[in-house]
């Protein structure tokens, strides 16, 4: 058993399968006896879950600074909890990070340099697999849309993460590509493979 902890990434526009995959994954490690933290960002329970929910439903309208400042702040919510875990020696698995407030923001035209601010106080994780997916299957796995499901955003959003994952754009964690168009299962045996190599 591991006597560090392990903070592991899910990224990828929306529908790529990020949530059922890192909850495959937390299943997976808990039967192998590792004690895991799971956490979904933004998370809506949260003061600022419930404006970025409004937000991304339409029913709020805010500048995309203020909504950067909400999704960072949605974090730094969660910020106790995640040290604490980082103090147990825990595996933390995030569905959705750091890194999707700079996939989307940046293309709403936001600056890297202030987003990566906003951002200092996260933990850094050991690794991002990031579920790569065309935006046009990934709008055909769900009809109603929010604010961000709109094709040539998520088409923008998507360079982004290409730009992370290949080094481009630095962000000094180790990116694995994964197919996300293929099955759950076989998606799922892929991202085992990755993380045991950090186990």
């Amino acid at each position: 058993m591991r006597g560090t902890p392990l903070l592991i990434v899910f990224e990828g526009i929306d529908f790529s399968g990020k949530r059922t995959q890192a909850e495959l994954l937390a299943e997976y490690l808990k039967s192998k006896g590792y004690s895991i933290s799971l956490y979904s960002f933004p998370d809506y329970t949260t003061t600022t879950g419930k404006i970025l929910e409004e937000y991304l439903t339409m029913k709020r309208n805010l500048d995309s600074r203020i909504v950067a400042m909400l999704y960072a702040i949605n974090r730094l919510e969660k910020l106790k909890e995640i040290e604490k875990d980082i103090e147990e020696n825990k595996i933390i698995i995030f569905d959705r990070y750091i890194y999707s407030n700079m996939a989307y923001q940046m293309a709403n035209g936001l600056d890297l340099e202030w987003l990566r601010m906003l951002d200092i106080y996260m933990p850094r994780p050991d690794l991002v697999i990031f579920l790569k997916i065309s935006p046009e299957e990934a709008l055909k796995r769900k009809g109603e849309c929010d604010r961000y499901e709109k094709l040539e955003f998520l088409r923008k959003v998507e360079r982004i993460y290409e730009k992370m994952a290949n080094g481009e754009i630095k962000t000094n964690v180790k990116w694995y590509i994964v197919d996300g168009s293929k099955s759950i299962g076989e998606i799922h045996k892929k991202v085992v493979e990755i993380v045991e190599k950090f186990l």
